[in-house]
This record gives structure tokens, C-alpha cells and sequence, in this order.
């Protein structure tokens, strides 16, 4: 089984920085077991997590990310998975500032795994950009 950490991040009131709301050493990873189709929804970090967690237990991952800031300046995420093909695909996807998606990126080096995905969103009062990604290998 994979490693599993809750990593969210809110855009706080102080200069709208990023702030962590939940925040353990690794970011969220996945490992998967054998195509099929989940819908997708807007929702928080968190609750991206918690949906990642089941459909790790149903042998999906995920295939398209998507974020936006939403309410209250939470950073929130659309996720879609498919059933994967092959036996243990090993992923992770994060969210939130550049500096916190360059540490999940040198994670997934250390570990063999691509980025597949990448999107970038700006908070429209101070310009900073935000990203959120989708690294993974099928071993």
C-alpha cells in the first residue's frame, strides 16, 4: 500500500498567502489496482483527499485534475479517475503555491514518477499563481 498524508491549503486573510490547514510531511499518494469512469465535482483539498482514499480502494486514478479558488479563498479541486489498467499504479496529486508544488515535484523525481498533469489558476486580488498537479507510475 501507499503512503497516504492529508495536505490541504487555504488562501489566508494576511496578504491572501497560502496557508496550511492540514499539513504532514508527504503529499497525498495513491496505489492503485486495475477502465471505468467516476463523475467529477468541485471540492476541497480535504475532501479531494478523502475521494482519492475510495477510489485508491475501487483500483482507480486519476487521469485529469483541475482547480480553481473558491469560497472563503479555498483553493478547491475537480478530479477525474479512470480503473487502471495495469496491477499497482503508484500516484499523487497536490495543490496550492509554487513552492509547495515544486516540493511534491521533487517527491515524485525521488520516486520515478512523471507529472502528467499540470494547471495553473491566479488569485484575482493580489495575481499570485497557484497550481495544481497530477504525477504518476504504473509499475
Amino acid at each position: 500500500m501507499g503512503m497516504k498524508a492529508c495536505r490541504a491549503w487555504v488562501i489566508g486573510t494576511r496578504s491572501l498567502a497560502l496557508a496550511a490547514a492540514c499539513s504532514l510531511a508527504l503529499p497525498f499518494i495513491g496505489v492503485t489496482a486495475t477502465q471505468a469512469k467516476s463523475g467529477d465535482r468541485w471540492q476541497s483539498v480535504d475532501a479531494a483527499v478523502r475521494e482519492a482514499r475510495r477510489m485508491d480502494k475501487a483500483g482507480m486514478r486519476p487521469t485529469s485534475i483541475d482547480c480553481k479558488l473558491g469560497r472563503g479563498l479555498l483553493i478547491v479541486v475537480r478530479l477525474e479517475y479512470v480503473k487502471s489498467g495495469l496491477p499497482k499504479p503508484f500516484w499523487q496529486f497536490d495543490a496550492g503555491d509554487a513552492a509547495r508544488i515544486a516540493k511534491a515535484e521533487n517527491f515524485a523525481r525521488s520516486v520515478d514518477m512523471p507529472r502528467t498533469q499540470i494547471k495553473t489558476f491566479r488569485n484575482p486580488s493580489t495575481g499570485e499563481k497557484f497550481y495544481c498537479a497530477i504525477w504518476s507510475r504504473e509499475k
